[in-house]
C-alpha cells in the first residue's frame, strides 16, 4: 500500500496553537474486546516539534470504533487490529485544518509496559498516516492493515498507550 505521512509541522506552524493530548479511560468492556486507548507526546520524525495524541479505540467483532485525536486531526476509528502488545488503528478523517476530510487515516502503537518514567523502553507510536487520493488505500477504512512493530518508531517522552487483546 502506497502511503504517505502527513507532515503536520508547516500546518502547525501555520495555525500556531498546541493541542494538549490527555490519556483517557478504558472503554468500556475492555475484558471482553480488543482496545487500544491512552495518549502522549512524542517528537516528529526526524524533527523536535512535539505531536500530541489521545486515543479510546476497540474492536466489536469485526468492527472498530472510537476515536484518535492527532494534533487538530480527528479520526473516526472504523478498524483496530492487535498482535500481541502492538496494535493499528484505521478509520476516516473527520476534521483536518489541511483538507482530505473524509479519506481513510492509520496510526501504530506498541506498548511497552508502564507509563513513560516508570520503566525503560516506554511505548512507542506511528506518526499519523493518512492515505490521499489516487492511492491505494489497501483495504482502510473498513479493514485495517497488518500489524507492523517497524512503523511505530516515534518512542513517547509522556504518556501511555495500552494495547489490550480481549478474550
Amino acid at each position: 500500500m502506497k502511503r504517505r505521512v502527513l507532515l503536520l509541522s508547516a500546518v502547525a506552524g501555520m495555525l500556531g496553537g498546541a493541542t494538549v493530548a490527555h490519556s483517557t479511560t478504558a472503554p468500556t468492556g475492555l475484558p471482553n474486546h480488543d482496545a487500544i486507548f491512552g495518549g502522549g507526546k512524542f517528537d516528529f520524525p526526524g524533527t523536535t516539534l512535539v505531536r500530541n495524541f489521545s486515543l479510546t479505540a476497540r474492536r466489536d467483532g469485526e468492527r472498530g470504533e472510537g476515536t484518535l485525536q492527532y494534533q487538530r486531526f480527528t479520526v473516526e476509528v472504523t478498524c483496530v487490529r492487535i498482535d500481541g502488545n502492538a496494535g493499528v488503528i484505521g478509520g476516516i478523517l473527520r476534521s483536518s485544518p489541511g483538507g482530505m476530510v473524509g479519506g481513510p487515516a492509520a496510526m501504530y502503537f506498541v506498548d511497552n509496559g508502564e507509563p513513560v518514567g516508570a520503566a525503560v523502553g516506554g511505548d512507542a507510536v506511528s506518526a499519523l498516516i493518512l492515505i490521499g487520493p489516487g492511492e491505494d488505500p489497501g483495504g482502510l477504512p473498513s479493514s485495517c492493515p497488518a500489524v507492523d512493530r517497524s512503523q511505530a518508531t516515534q518512542p513517547l517522552y509522556a504518556g501511555d498507550v495500552v494495547v489490550h487483546a480481549g478474550q
